[in-house]
């Protein structure tokens, strides 16, 4: 009769649970989706950092679950379960502090690489400008030399090369807006992370279902 108990219980922990990552997932991805998608160079970098949160919302809420467990078998003064309840804060918090490193990491990498493209975008509007220069000056040149007919070849490619700068420039300002939302969109799920949790995670569901969180190894 306990076993069948025990079953149900755990079958009752996995769905709650499973209830409470895919509402944290949905949240996550609602608010990061837009970088998912727009740029697959970022997608995973994306996809890392939302894991991460759902992991340090999950921990959260199974340390408050046990802080509150654990204030309860202190007023009962049970002092097997409280000792239980001790070693179980315990490995919450060490969940969550690792899940919090993992997240630090992840949206510095994901950052680094958005830096890098800005990078990547002002070398390359420093060398169509020079490239834009030089042709401007051998319009010059050709004309004193009394050459038409190259500078107008060099005229027609400084106008090519003109065009170009000014898309150099957009998709510049593009990765530095792209940047700035996406630090946004990810400080605002961290909020929200970091909120009260949105689902009452029980004790005993924590204990059932341990074994099963999402972790990185």
């Amino acid at each position: 009769m306990k076993a069948i108990k025990f079953k149900e219980m755990l079958f009752v922990g996995m769905i709650s649970i499973g209830t409470f990552f895919s509402s944290v997932t949905n949240l996550q991805a609602q608010t990061l989706t837009k970088y998912v998608n727009t740029a697959d160079k970022y997608q995973q970098g994306n996809t890392d950092v939302r894991d991460d949160l759902a992991r340090v919302k999950y921990h959260r809420s199974a340390l408050s679950a046990w802080r509150n467990q654990y204030a309860k078998d202190k007023k009962a003064g049970n002092e097997a379960a409280m000792n239980k309840d001790r070693t179980e804060m315990l490995k919450a918090r060490a969940d969550l502090q690792r899940s919090k490193s993992y997240l630090i990491a992840d949206k510095r990498d994901l950052m680094n690489d958005r830096r890098l493209a800005i990078r990547d975008r002002k070398d390359e509007l420093r060398k169509d400008q020079k490239r834009l220069a030089s042709e401007r000056k051998r319009v010059d040149v050709e004309l004193a030399a009394n050459h038409p007919e190259t500078a107008q070849v060099a005229l027609d490619n400084s106008t090519k090369i003109r065009r170009e700068v000014e898309q150099d420039k957009e998709l510049l300002r593009a990765e530095r807006v792209a940047l700035n939302e996406n630090k946004l969109a990810i400080n605002n799920a961290e909020l929200k992370a970091n909120a009260e949790p949105a689902v009452k995670l029980y004790p005993e569901n924590a204990v059932a279902y341990s074994g099963k969180v999402i972790r990185k190894k």
